[in-house]
């Protein structure tokens, strides 16, 4: 097995990735990350007892689709959590690649008066168990800030604020001097961009990626690190 990082084992990666995206039947034995994140949420399995001559028989609650329906009818609860943790689905989870990272969110509306017709802020908490400084942690905080823009969008509300949190923050020794040149750009932090949203789209299954649009996005080059396994 080539050692991970090296260029024999990025190719790899590369080949992999590639084949995943062209062969359906590749794809269906190597790429199924089991039943984790999107699964959870939308399809979190639940079992009914036997009652009323009806025998015992299981379902799927759409966690997402029921936190959009109580932001809509009750903003105040304290009870608009998401949670990909599913305890009896873990083994099957590992069995493909890893439990969830980033495993539970929370969102809170704030400001809200429907009496003067003031439209309340969402925000969102994320609760991460594991978290990869320096390739994962930017990718989960941008995919959760545009995630939070979205349901903000859809639950007609303005956006508030997402808040980050972490449990065991590490930063692979692979990762180390890419980490020290990121800190060399730390006098030269450039405007954030802005991200525009179709404003049409009122559920969150009809959005596409042509319904946004980054911009005055200009980064600095791109810093390229391994993958830790």
């Amino acid at each position: 097995m080539p050692k991970t990082g090296s260029e024999e084992w990025n190719t790899g990666i590369k080949d992999f990735i590639e084949k995943i995206k062209t062969d359906k039947n590749f794809a269906k034995d190597y790429g199924n990350l089991g039943p984790i994140y999107g699964y959870q949420w939308r399809s979190w399995p639940a079992y009914a007892k036997a009652s009323a001559g009806k025998p015992a028989h299981k379902y799927y609650i759409d966690q997402l689709k029921n936190v959009i329906e109580e932001i809509k009818k009750n903003p105040d609860s304290r009870r608009l959590i998401v949670s990909a943790w599913n305890v009896a689905d873990l083994e099957e989870m590992a069995k493909a690649g890893l439990p969830p990272c980033h495993l539970l969110f929370q969102f809170y509306v704030s400001g809200n008066n429907p009496a003067t017709g003031e439209r309340g802020k969402l925000s969102c908490q994320l609760y991460q168990r594991s978290c990869d400084t320096f390739l994962g942690v930017p990718f989960n905080i941008a995919s959760y800030s545009l995630f939070t823009m979205i349901i903000a969008q859809i639950c007609e509300l303005e956006v508030g604020e997402f808040v980050w949190t972490g449990g065991d923050v590490h930063l692979y020794s692979n990762h180390l001097e890419q980490a020290k040149l990121q800190l060399t750009r730390r006098n030269d932090i450039r405007p954030l961009p802005k991200m525009k949203i179709n404003k049409e789209k009122k559920k969150i299954e009809d959005f596409t990626i042509d319904d946004f649009e980054l911009v005055d996005y200009n980064p600095h080059e791109g810093i390229k690190a391994p993958i830790a396994v």
